[in-house]
Order: C-alpha cells, then sequence, then structure tokens
C-alpha cells in the first residue's frame, strides 16, 4: 500500500523541544532520495534495528511549505488501511541538540510509526495513496 505522509516542519519547536532546520531537513531528504529508509512499526533505537521488523520503506522525501513530506510503501500485508491512516510516521536519527532544542548532526537511519507525533498539531497523520 503506498503512503504519502506530513513528517515534521521546518524550524517550528515540537512538543520534545527540538527544532529541526534546513541542514537537518536536507541531511533527511538525502538520505530517503539516495538509498531509501525502511520503516518499522515502532520508533527503535539504532542497536534495536532488526530485518525481520520492517513493514515498508520511504523512497522520497520533499519539502514543501515548511513541511517535511515522504513517500513509501507499507509492504508488510498484515497492516490495515485503517490502522496506518490513523498514525504519524517519524524519522528516527542520531545527532546533537543545542540548549535551545536546535538540531544539528542528524542521521537518519529509519522511520517509525507512533500514534502521536511531537507536530501533531501543525501535521496530519499518514495517507494511504493507492492500495
Amino acid at each position: 500500500m503506498k503512503i504519502k505522509a506530513e513528517v515534521l516542519k521546518l524550524n517550528y519547536k515540537n512538543k520534545n523541544n527540538r527544532v529541526y532546520d534546513e541542514d537537518v531537513v536536507s541531511s533527511i531528504i538525502d538520505t530517503v532520495n539516495t538509498t531509501k529508509a525502511f520503516i518499522y512499526q515502532d520508533l527503535v533505537e539504532f542497536n534495536e534495528l532488526a530485518p525481520k521488523d520492517i513493514i515498508g520503506y520511504v523512497d522520497k522525501a520533499y519539502l514543501e511549505n515548511d513541511i517535511l513530506f515522504v513517500e513509501g510503501e507499507i509492504t508488510d500485508s498484515n497492516q490495515i488501511k485503517e490502522l496506518i491512516e490513523a498514525v504519524y510516521i517519524h524519522p528516527s536519527g542520531v545527532g546533537s541538540v543545542t540548549d535551545n532544542g536546535k538540531v544539528f548532526d542528524y542521521t537518519l537511519y529509519a522511520f517509525g510509526l507512533t500514534k502521536e507525533s511531537a507536530f501533531d498539531d501543525v501535521i496530519s497523520t499518514i495517507k494511504v495513496t493507492e492500495d
């Protein structure tokens, strides 16, 4: 099932007091558009990544009106359209954060599905674009 999702808002302090600037978002876009990024059922730590837990992938990322969008596919046939459209997609990566919340030196390693988003007041849940 093909999906499209809003991920985060550029230069916006989220509920976790994190701000993703243009450099970080460009890094995420470059990673996705050159190598793909896997989607996991939940947010995972880097040392917990396991191929058996992959439910899909993101293969396109772009910025539109200061919102980072991603597109990809849920390949796990056990995932139900209604469930997918009720959750958010969130990037997982490693990086540093300044005292004022600005994220830098960020490296994306995956995406995870979440019931809540740190940006849920400015972004919407995943949309299925094709079954």
